[in-house]
């Protein structure tokens, strides 16, 4: 039996009570392992204490998912200060993983 391609889905940071947690919407767990026949695994955002380029020599792939968070404005030289919610290190893990990748 050959392994199936693993491919890390970036995490959204939620407060859930006084805890902070990081989330992925289930729907896109469930899309990707079921049709694209992968196994997943979280990538926690955490930009602080997280190297992108470790990450990506691990995974044979990446998905970006959507988030109700939007990207911050001054990431890609748009009018601050923009319409939040906004999660800064989602953005930066996010931009390291793309900066990697290609």
């Amino acid at each position: 039996m050959t392994d199936r391609p693993l491919i890390g889905v970036i995490c959204c940071k939620r407060r859930i009570g006084t805890d902070m947690f990081q989330a992925v919407a289930e729907r896109y767990l469930d899309a990707m392992i079921r049709f694209a026949e992968v196994d997943a695994v979280l990538i926690p955002s955490l930009p602080e204490i997280q190297d992108a380029r470790r990450i990506l020599r691990r995974l044979d792939g990446v998905l970006l998912t959507g988030s109700p968070s939007n990207v911050e404005p001054g990431r890609y030289g748009g009018a601050a200060p923009g319409v939040g919610p906004f999660d800064p290190g989602r953005d930066a893990v996010a931009m390291g993983l793309i900066a990697e990748s290609l």
